[in-house]
């Protein structure tokens, strides 16, 4: 009797729930959920991160054993200054500040990235993404992975005791709302809607997260626009990287 194939593998990485992070690992939960109730992969979770964890070598030890095809991250964006003062990204880190990074950026040149373990695979990366260099070196080759959605230049989501003052009594909706925009694009993969399906049906949240805000403000004058400027901002940063492919190509978790 055959033995039965190993469930391909779907990682779920989010650090401590900081202030700049708090929804976003609260999306990972979800997402964690989500994918152990879909049943078709196998989840590998780091609900929190230990920053004492080399995810590195987490990841290459499950790539033996099962294939990966998904993976989702919430985490901070590690960024360096450049002369002409702007910030190129470094990878991903567990704290600002931090030069413990978890998912680097390497020469594209080189076999030796983090992305070659996620070959085949999809990622979403919750933070922010400085100029995109991380998804950029991820999806072209040698380190190819099937495509990145993410946020280029930044995620924003202001800290707990900023939004509970500026949106009063629609804290616990937006703050519903928001997280539904970050688990998305694992429940739009899920259902079989590809990379780019999946982008567009985020994006489409975060619109409606605006014209809720817009609405919220018409009828209260409480409401602070500085909400509807994350928003905004959060819906124009989202990316979705992926390789040179031809247009019929279906970047999809399944195949």
């Amino acid at each position: 009797m055959n033995p039965m194939p190993a469930r391909p593998g779907a990682v779920v990485v989010a650090t401590n729930a900081d202030n700049p992070t708090q929804f976003a690992y609260a999306a990972a939960e979800r997402v964690a959920e989500l994918i152990r109730a879909d049943g078709r992969f196998e989840p590998i979770e780091f609900l929190p991160h230990d920053p004492a964890t080399n995810l590195s070598a987490e990841f290459t030890c499950h790539r033996f054993e099962r294939e990966l095809r998904l993976a989702y991250f919430s985490a901070h964006g590690a960024a360096e200054k450049q002369d002409d003062n702007t910030y190129t990204g470094r990878g991903l880190t567990d704290r600002v500040g931090s030069d413990r990074l978890f998912l680097a950026c390497r020469p594209s040149d080189t076999y030796h990235s983090d992305g070659v373990l996620f070959t085949s695979a999809v990622l979403i990366v919750n933070a922010c993404l400085c100029d995109g260099r991380l998804p950029d070196l991820l999806v072209r080759q040698p380190a190819q992975v099937r495509a990145v959605i993410g946020y280029r230049h930044d995620l924003q989501v202001g800290t707990d005791a900023q939004l509970r003052r500026w949106l009063g009594s629609r804290y616990d909706e937006y703050r519903e709302h928001f997280i539904a925009a970050l688990v998305q694009p694992i429940r739009s993969l899920l259902k079989g809607r590809s990379a780019q399906e999946a982008r567009d049906d985020t994006f489409r949240l975060w619109c409606d997260l605006a014209d809720a805000i817009r609405r919220w403000r018409a009828s209260d004058a409480s409401v602070d626009r500085l909400v509807l400027n994350i928003v905004v901002n959060n819906g124009f940063c989202l990316h979705l990287h992926f390789p040179q492919l031809p247009v019929s190509e279906r970047l999809t978790v399944g195949g």
